[in-house]
């Protein structure tokens, strides 16, 4: 689990619901500047009528939101093999890509615990960031 200076959780384990096998995933809140370079990476020129305009692919915004946020995982299988000999699909872009793409409601998933866990971790810093305030006012 990463801390941030203020004692705040920035990454969380969550189980996947109904998972026979107990997996769990590890998600990370992510930065603003991660958001600035996934929204770099999505944008693309539709034409209109004033000429011109870029707006964001939310699909592929998604996608690599969930690839960002997804930082590990346990018990998890992506294969028979792996699944029988009880060792879990090695944590790599490449896996995670096949994850995301294979196993149907992950990405919603994990684009919805990141949402809440980043709303959480931003009033915890609120919160953390007023009583320092405070302290220090008083």
């Amino acid at each position: 689990m990463i801390i941030s200076d203020d004692g705040v959780a920035k990454n969380q384990w969550h189980l996947i619901p109904d998972d026979p096998d107990g997996a769990r995933i590890e998600i990370t809140v992510l930065e603003p500047g991660d958001d600035t370079a996934i929204n770099s990476k999505v944008q693309k020129l539709v034409a209109s009528d004033s000429g011109g305009e870029l707006i964001i692919d939310s699909a592929l915004s998604g996608h690599l939101r969930a690839m960002t946020a997804l930082t590990n995982w346990e018990n998890f299988y992506l294969t028979r093999e792996d699944k029988a000999a009880k060792h879990s699909a090695p944590f790599t872009a490449v896996n995670k890509e096949k994850a995301l793409n294979k196993i149907r409601g992950l990405k919603t998933f994990i684009l919805e615990k990141h949402a809440a866990q980043a709303q959480e971790y931003e009033a915890a810093q609120e919160t953390a960031r007023k009583n320092s305030l405070t302290s220090a006012n008083g």
